[in-house]
């Protein structure tokens, strides 16, 4: 989203060591369908919502599909100098295991550290990942879950956890 870039552009203020790009990042590049939420953008996603969605979160039905550019997190890294101990976070509304396939690279290379994205327990999205998906590639690539924090319940009587962020780590002696 434009908008969005614009802004951390301006709240960085210049700093040469933050690098903007205004791209969606997934497992492939091109043109690329992204649903747009405008009465409530930090929403918006590569997916369409279900009637759940909107049903738990109405500001999500009034949205557009828009074409946007995507790249891989690879992609963006490649040819760049790199601190150790890199921190990956990710809020991509259920686009969780796309953005990790696209970062293949540095996961191998043991260039990530941490990662932290938000992980969805309920439908909300077509197709998103669940906290299962996500915990399974992660565990696969080595790293460790740590925990759950930021918990988003809804229901009538808040009953059911939509999603939450997941805090996974490299062990040290890897």
């Amino acid at each position: 989203m434009p908008e969005a870039a614009a802004e951390l552009r301006r709240r960085t203020n210049g700093n040469a060591a933050v690098v903007v790009h205004n791209v969606a990042l997934g497992d492939t590049s091109g043109q690329v369908p992204f649903f747009w939420h405008h009465e409530h953008s930090q929403s918006s996603s590569m997916l369409a919502t279900t009637a759940r969605n909107e049903a738990v979160w109405p500001q999500t039905r009034p949205q557009r599909v828009v074409s946007v550019p995507m790249t891989t997190l690879d992609s963006v890294m490649a040819g760049r100098e790199w601190e150790p101990d890199l921190l990956v976070k990710m809020d991509v509304q259920g686009w969780e295991c796309a953005v990790l396939s696209g970062a293949a690279r540095m996961v191998a290379e043991r260039r990530v550290r941490f990662v932290v994205s938000e992980v969805g327990f309920s439908r909300l999205d077509a197709d998103m990942a669940y906290f299962s998906d996500l915990h399974s590639i992660m565990e696969k690539s080595g790293y460790i879950f740590c925990g759950l924090y930021d918990n988003v319940r809804w229901g009538p009587t808040k009953q059911f956890v939509g999603f939450a962020n997941a805090l996974y780590c490299l062990p040290a002696d890897v």
